[in-house]
């Protein structure tokens, strides 16, 4: 039985692994998750564009934003990290959501 999740944001955070943004997005698709996915993406230029490349292959599926984060140019992790999730959940426009790692595919069904 596949579940409305239409009020429902699934938030992932990725640096530079759009391989792992594709596995997801496919673990989405095939569970036909019907909220939206927001995508703060860290990545260098190059690695941005894969991503977003990926992205788009599975737009016509799922509901998905993909940004680019605000704190990809800041020297380490953590700074990075709080930037870009500060921004980005501003970005979520339903009632609710979840946040999970670009490697952790999260299991819908259980929310």
């Amino acid at each position: 039985m596949v579940k409305n999740f239409d009020n429902h944001t699934l938030f992932i955070l990725t640096r530079n692994r759009p391989q792992w943004i594709e596995y997801s997005l496919n673990f989405y698709a095939n569970f036909r998750y019907t909220g939206t996915i927001l995508i703060a993406d860290d990545s260098e230029d190059a690695e941005f564009e894969k991503s977003s490349e990926i992205v788009k292959k599975f737009k016509s599926q799922l509901k998905i934003k993909h940004i680019q984060g605000k704190g990809r140019d800041l020297s380490t992790r953590k700074k990075r990290y709080c930037m870009t999730r500060y921004y980005a959940v501003q970005e979520i426009d339903t009632d609710y959501y979840s946040q999970t790692g670009d490697d952790d595919i999260f299991f819908t069904p259980e929310l």
